[in-house]
């Protein structure tokens, strides 16, 4: 009985300790490693940011669109230097209340602006003070997709976000989708992901958190066929019963960044509203190649002009631009930076007003040049002003600041360049002491600024008297050189 209870005893004993043992000799352990994130997977994020804009009952869309160059063929490229031209940009507001009571509208590039309120679609170009009104398109992505020159700003980006899956070019659709990484736009956190499918091959950025809207998307720039510009080719057989490629209608591809992004709609936002002082037209693609065509007829002719000049040993007379000998423009024009200028009140100066914009390439080449001769005879009364047709205030300013430029600049919109008699820029005005248009130079080329000095000097001379007992010029000298 005792050897019993002994072993039972040791047995406790041998329990105990082998229980309290590891308890004595415990550590604490060490915390786990955190597990590393998992990047959440790209085309997950794409789909669920599309499917949740086009669900939306309402969106608004306002931020910065830059026009993107086409990608230019090898042998075209080699022949064209952009250098550091300035790419048209403008203001979009984007309004939408799906299928089909929409508003996309551009402010700074000359494009069409439409709005459509369900019933009827109003379709403007107010470079050409041109609108239509016609019956509205079954929804927006049918109108986005039809063949027509009159793609407004932003459309060929909104049918690749709004795109149902299974349609032409639809993002939903992309099958490489990749994660660049995160970035911040503005005070916005966001996916940075790139789609390489051909087609749709784009940037996007999304929006973290439960609304991922896209705050930017910037497609691939397009790629311009030179054989179907040039009229022919096997693509045309194959694109169409028309027997025209769509490859000529090469669409305006944007850079757009949205810096507004919103559920909510402006108060009447799909109001339609005939623009004042516009021409109302049945057929609006037609009616604005007609007066393209006849804008470059005119250019046509002005070239011509220039060119019979040029060839002066032939005794030929260069013929004037219709404003010259005519009175300037009794018009007051508001200055970069503040304040204006009367046209009317400079008389007694020679005045030079050079029409331009940052996009333009020979205005970038030409406006350094003819602001250094206006500087060289600023001393003998020239007054220079570089009139900017319809930019932004600091699309200008940035322009100007990168290229160091130093000069007055006039603003003014497409209908005042109309009061000039501009077609075409640059467009170089000189404007006599007597508020008479003297010269107009339209393009700038090689050695364009010597001929522009000599203009100015014999527009100064014009003005001036006579020293006292000196003759005038081309009157003969009185016998014995009395």
């Amino acid at each position: 009985m005792m050897i019993r209870s002994f072993a039972l005893l040791a047995m406790a004993a041998v329990a105990a300790a082998a229980v309290a043992q590891p308890i004595a000799a415990q550590e604490p352990a060490a915390p786990a490693a955190p597990a590393a994130p998992v990047a959440p997977d790209a085309k997950a994020l794409l789909g669920s940011s599309l499917r949740f804009l086009q669900a939306l009952p309402a969106l608004r869309l306002q931020g910065k669109g830059t026009m993107i160059m086409p990608e230019l063929p090898e042998e075209l490229a080699a022949q064209i230097d952009f250098g550091d031209m300035e790419l048209p940009t403008g203001e979009l507001d984007i309004q939408l209340a799906l299928p089909n009571r929409f508003a996309l509208r551009c402010e700074g590039m000359g494009m069409v602006d439409v709005v459509c309120d369900g019933k009827q679609l109003l379709q403007t170009i107010g470079q050409f003070e041109l609108h239509s009104l016609t019956p509205a398109p079954k929804d927006l992505l049918t109108m986005l997709g039809a063949k027509s020159d009159l793609m407004p700003s932003g459309g060929s980006n909104l049918r690749a976000l709004l795109a149902p899956a299974g349609s032409k070019r639809a993002l939903l659709d992309a099958k490489t989708v990749e994660l660049l990484g995160t970035t911040k736009l503005g005070e916005r956190q966001a996916y940075h992901l790139a789609v390489r499918d051909e087609g749709i091959a784009c940037e996007l950025w999304i929006q973290q958190g439960d609304e991922p809207f896209v705050l930017r998307h910037k497609p691939v720039p397009p790629k311009l066929d030179m054989a179907a510009m040039m009229g022919g080719g096997e693509e045309d057989e194959a694109e169409g019963e028309d027997g025209e490629s769509r490859t000529l209608h090469l669409e305006p591809a944007m850079d757009i960044e949205f810096t507004v992004v919103s559920k909510e709609l402006g108060k009447d936002a799909f109001a339609i509203t005939e623009p004042a002082g516009s021409t109302k037209v049945d057929d609006l693609q037609a009616a604005m190649m007609a007066k393209f065509e006849e804008q470059m007829g005119e250019m046509e002719d002005m070239d011509v002009e220039a060119g019979e000049a040029e060839a002066g040993e032939h005794g030929e007379a260069e013929a004037p631009h219709k404003s010259v000998g005519q009175p300037v423009p009794d018009v007051t024009l508001p200055l970069l930076g503040g304040g204006e200028v009367k046209l009317a009140e400079l008389k007694g100066k020679v005045v030079l007003l050079d029409f331009w914009a940052t996009w333009c390439g020979p205005c970038v080449q030409g406006l350094p040049k003819v602001n250094e001769v206006a500087t060289k005879l600023a001393e003998r009364g020239v007054v220079f002003y570089a009139v900017n047709l319809a930019e932004k205030p600091e699309t200008i300013e940035k322009f100007l600041a990168k290229k160091e430029l130093k000069l007055a600049v006039a603003l003014a919109d497409q209908k005042m360049g109309t009061k000039f008699g501009v077609n075409g820029i640059p467009h170089t005005v000189i404007v006599g002491k007597d508020g008479v248009v003297r010269t107009v130079h339209i393009g700038f080329g090689p050695g364009a600024e010597k001929q522009l000095e000599k203009d100015l000097i014999a527009a100064i001379e014009a003005g001036e008297q006579p020293k006292k007992d000196e003759p005038k010029k081309d009157e003969p000298k009185p016998a014995g050189g009395k």
